[in-house]
């Protein structure tokens, strides 16, 4: 009797036994699909490993295997335990839900049915859990860095070597920085886990219990199983509340969001609103387990409906009304101690609590004796701004056009027997500006390899023409300094890998000739490229077939990775934070970078974060990079910092103290501008200890604005030598001063030591608040309303020349503040600025615009009249010889009443126009050729 549905009398079909058919191919489809999956993850783990065993081959050949070695191996230990954690626990219960889910009711499907819904169940579960626990265990094997944290974590102390505590908890800002986020970690990958395996146990039982005709009546066990790994989330979720509570100190709701740490309502009712419901929480998972000895679902469903009732009202409702009923019309009453504390941690992350403050008086009068007794500041006074210097150079010292001048940097050198400040810049080759023809794989990557050379230039000096002077220029390297090493292999420049020491010479530097110098490197940098494998391993990796196949490149050729400074410091040390201007170091006749390292975290506690960025800063390393090998040296200048120290701990072999950087080096390290300009901003407000003034905002101080190129900008911070007020011995600043908000005038100015035993001191100088002191925007407006400078704009303008205006520079000396700005001209039609004029202006007395530096000082002081403009004489004035300042004047004549000019000597004024038409033309020459 044929079988009901089918006239041939076969039997019913059901899903999926087509499988079972005897002529469908499934031996070969799963053959093929192994061999697919196969090749898919043999080609995954060919990848992996190039990548590392490149990254291992460029981190060895620094030196640094171990720092390599040391993450990777915690990334694997991680993974795997990561991966059979999850596996483990998520199985677990999955096999105890099917031991569980077995009933004796019959099934109502047939049995093979049964037998093949089971076995593509059990494929299903393996490949659920395969999945997942890779997942779970690359979720894991990122929290490595946060993991070697907890392991090596450091203590934070004060200046005086006191732990530190934070005000509410009494934990040590370590808890914070190196234990919360791995243990917050843990909980949040743990409520996965649960999550997951509630999600593959109720998965089970519907399969089990949907076999045997949905019949959802479930056993005592069967409840308990489900109501275990719910009451373990609800734990999970106390424990989550107990986190929150306890970083309530990085808190943002203070004074309407512009407070960091916890406030009075976080502390009086959001505290206590998180271990409520830590409390509800508990009780939510006692009553899921207590549930599955009780028949129906009303206790669990309550239990939960209680706990979003008091997410709503305790959590939510509870600290909005006492911040609106209670805090908002007393908030300065209920807010003063968390403004307090506030300042206080604030101060002590970022170090302002060490800024020694100290008055400093003023007077408009500056007696000569004054310059006489400062040398070392008219010698050092920084004339030239670094980016007018910047174009200058590329100008009249690149040569080629494949050499850039990317950057000016502001150092000092003792040179005959004085301290001197100079401006430094590289040389580097860029050969992307190479002929497009000439642009070929060979000289990209063989031959056009390094920069070459650097230039020096005193800060003050220039020539008739109002181009820098030199210590250091051409090609090879001219000046006091021998240049052994003149080769810049890595630089601000080298983005692109370069292979070395080929069949083919490299470029060094051109020549008068038409044929170049060429070169072969004999330093240690880069990779050798001595195997086949690694030959293959790196054109893998860098996707380029040439590095296989070319025949210039032999067993002593070696492949320079990674030559840019930053990036280079950053590979190895991706934990530090890093300053984006990195400066040159002449030193043993050879060329070294130094690069400034900050630790930071943002988990600081109690401490206003800087631009939502971090809230904790400290220089704690100085790194130096070899120009010419690019061995990376990091040297620990700040061993009182607890997250420099944690990481020295994990990696014993990659710091070493400041004490063993080479003495020619050590004495160019400098105040990083970065670190100075992140302190100033924070210095504005936190140089406020009164808790009431604080509230109110009421001396709040701001960066003063300069003019710049005809614009108004922040003024930036800058390096000068010269003594401190009060002291005698010129050194290495950063000054920077500042004005009252929304107010010109000066109310401070901050000072960052470099030398010697001082270094990292921050003395901040702060003018009497009944005197009036002018500040830049006010001198600038000086400037601007002064009749003969004004008119010698107007007509440098009208000449097709553009006016910058460089840096203003406020410096004190003695009781009063010496203010000089650089003037340069520059052809509107080419990027050639030349240095024409000084203004200065002493106190509140008038400006003067000179030739010279001295010749300005000398008329600002009285001792000499005013340069007529573009070489006309003023009317009833004659011609007044350049002078020096003579240190035998001990009183000057004050400077009298300017004239003001009513006409011109025509004839002067016409060859003054053809000597600067003149000049204009020789530079479009320059630039053409």
């Amino acid at each position: 009797m044929a079988s009901n549905g089918d006239p041939n009398g076969r039997p019913p079909q059901f899903p999926g036994d087509f499988l079972s058919r005897p002529n469908f191919p499934y031996r070969r489809v799963i053959k093929w699909s192994l061999i697919g999956i196969g090749i898919i993850i043999l080609f995954v783990m060919l990848n992996i490993a190039k990548n590392v065993y490149t990254e291992w081959l460029w981190y060895d050949s620094l030196g640094y295997g171990a720092v390599y070695t040391k993450g990777l191996l915690t990334r694997v230990w991680l993974y795997f335990a990561g991966a059979g954690l999850f596996s483990a626990v998520f199985l677990g219960n999955i096999v105890l839900a099917q031991r569980l889910a077995r009933r004796d009711e019959p099934a109502i499907l047939p049995p093979e049915t049964i037998v093949l819904i089971k076995g593509l169940t059990r494929i299903g579960i393996i490949v659920v859990t395969l999945i997942l626990g890779l997942i779970m265990g690359v979720v894991a094997m990122d929290q490595w860095d946060n993991f070697l944290r907890f392991t090596n974590s450091t203590a934070f102390v004060n200046g005086q070597g006191v732990s530190i505590a934070d005000p509410l908890n009494g934990h040590n800002p370590s808890f914070y920085i190196f234990s919360i986020p791995l243990l917050r970690f843990i909980q949040t990958w743990t409520i996965g886990l649960t999550i997951l395996s509630i999600l593959g146990v109720i998965s089970i039982y519907g399969v089990g219990y949907s076999l045997r005709g949905f019949k959802w009546t479930f056993t005592r066990a069967v409840k308990l199983h489900v109501a275990t790994l719910f009451a373990v989330l609800a734990l999970l979720v106390a424990w989550s509340y107990w986190f929150d509570a306890k970083e309530l100190v990085l808190s943002s709701r203070g004074l309407n969001g512009t407070l960091f740490g916890a406030n009075y309502a976080d502390v009086t009712a959001k505290l206590f609103a998180l271990r409520f419901m830590m409390g509800i929480s508990v009780a939510v998972g006692i009553a899921a387990v207590f549930s599955a000895y009780r028949r129906g679902i009303v206790l669990p469903i309550s239990a939960f409906g209680v706990w979003v009732v008091s997410v709503i009202v305790v959590l939510v409702i509870y600290p909005a009304a006492v911040q609106r009923f209670s805090v908002e019309p007393s908030e300065l009453e209920r807010e003063t101690p968390y403004i307090e504390r506030n300042i206080a941690m604030t101060r002590e992350a970022y170090g302002l609590n060490e800024i020694e403050i100290r008055p400093f008086g003023t007077s408009d009068e500056m007696p000569s004796e004054e310059i006489v007794k400062n040398p070392a500041l008219v010698d050092n006074l920084r004339l030239w701004d670094h980016r007018p210097l910047r174009d200058t150079l590329n100008q009249i010292q690149f040569f080629r056009p494949y050499y850039d001048f990317l950057d000016v940097d502001v150092d000092r050198y003792e040179i005959d027997g004085k301290i001197r400040q100079v401006m430094l810049s590289a040389r580097e080759i860029t050969p992307e500006r190479l002929p497009e023809e000439a642009q070929s794989w060979v000289a990209k990557r063989l031959q056009y390899t390094h920069g070459y050379g650097i230039t020096m230039s005193p800060v003050n000096e220039f020539t008739e023409e109002g181009r820098p002077e030199f210590f250091l220029k051409d090609i090879p390297p001219e000046g006091i300094f021998d240049i052994q090493q003149p080769e810049i292999y890595f630089g601000e420049q080298a983005d692109r890998y370069v292979i070395v020491n080929t069949k083919e010479e490299e470029f060094d530097f051109p020549t008068e000739q038409d044929t170049p110098e060429f070169t072969t490197y004999v330093g240690t940098g880069g990779v050798k490229l001595d195997s086949l494998v690694k030959r293959v391993a790196f054109a893998w990796r860098k996707a380029d077939f040439n590095l296989l196949i070319s025949g210039q490149i032999t067993s002593d050729s070696k492949i320079m990775l990674n030559r840019q400074i930053t990036e280079r410091v950053r590979r190895i040390a991706p934990f530090l934070s890093l300053d984006p201007d990195p400066y040159l170091v002449v030193a043993d006749g050879r060329l070294f970078w130094l690069q400034d390292a900050f630790t930071t975290t943002e988990r600081y506690p109690y401490s206003q974060p800087f631009r939502d960025r971090f809230n904790y800063i400290r220089n704690s390393v100085k790194v130096v990079v070899d120009a010419f090998n690019g061995t990376v040296d990091f040297y620990i200048i700040e061993p009182d910092d607890a997250i420099v120290n944690t990481y020295a701990g994990i990696y014993p072999d990659l710091f070493k103290p400041i004490e063993d950087m080479p003495s020619e080096i050590r004495e160019h390290i400098r105040y990083p501008e970065d670190l100075f300009n992140v302190q100033e901003t924070m210095f504005r407000t936190y140089h406020i200890t009164d808790e009431r003034v604080f509230f109110a905002k009421e001396d709040l101080w701001s960066r003063p604005a300069e003019l710049f190129y005809s614009s108004s900008q922040p003024m930036e911070a800058y390096y000068v030598i010269m003594p401190l007020p009060g002291e005698v011995e010129p050194e290495f600043l950063l000054l920077l001063p500042f004005t009252p908000l929304n107010r010109p005038n000066l109310i401070a100015w901050l000072a960052a030591r470099s030398d010697g035993d001082h270094y990292g001191e921050l003395i901040a100088f702060t003018f009497p608040k009944d005197k009036q002191v002018d500040g830049p925007a006010q001198v600038e407006a000086r400037i601007d309303n002064d009749v003969l400078i004004s008119q010698q704009f107007t007509l440098w303008g009208e000449t097709g020349s553009e006016i910058i205006r460089g840096n203003l520079l406020v410096l004190p000396i003695g009781e009063t503040i010496l203010y000089v700005e650089p003037i340069y001209l520059q052809a509107e039609s080419l990027r050639f600025p030349e240095l024409k004029r000084i203004v200065v202006a002493i106190g509140a007395n008038s400006p003067v615009m000179e030739p010279t530096l001295e010749r300005a000082l000398d008329v600002a002081l009285g001792k000499l009249e005013p340069s007529p403009p573009l070489g006309g004489l003023l009317p009833g004035t004659t011609p007044q010889p350049d002078a020096t300042p003579t240190p035998s004047v001990a009183t000057p004549t004050p400077p009298g009443p300017r004239p003001t000019p009513s006409e011109f000597d025509l004839d002067a004024l016409i060859d003054q126009l053809q000597k600067l038409l003149d000049e204009l033309e020789r530079a479009r020459q320059a630039q053409s050729q």
